[in-house]
């Protein structure tokens, strides 16, 4: 029976090894606040997955509406 997920190509698999073994930044380089960093699974089709910690800026990236996301002690 042939495997019906076929292999990610090697470039995509060293992609995410790669963003996996980062280090996380804390501050952002923008405005300088805190980052929150929410880890952001990955899936693979086969069996392979990732989790990487994806950086938020609390002033930066959810100025719309941060009283939804977060508390306001944080801004």
């Amino acid at each position: 029976m042939s495997n019906p997920y076929p292999d990610l190509p090697p470039h995509v698999k060293e992609l995410f090894d790669t963003l996996t073994s980062l280090p996380t930044p804390e501050y952002c380089r923008h405005c300088g606040s805190k980052l929150l960093n929410v880890d952001t699974t990955f899936f693979s089709r086969g069996e392979k997955f990732w989790t990487v910690p994806l950086p938020v800026c609390p002033k930066c990236d959810l100025k719309e509406d941060t009283a939804t996301f977060i508390s306001a002690d944080v801004c």
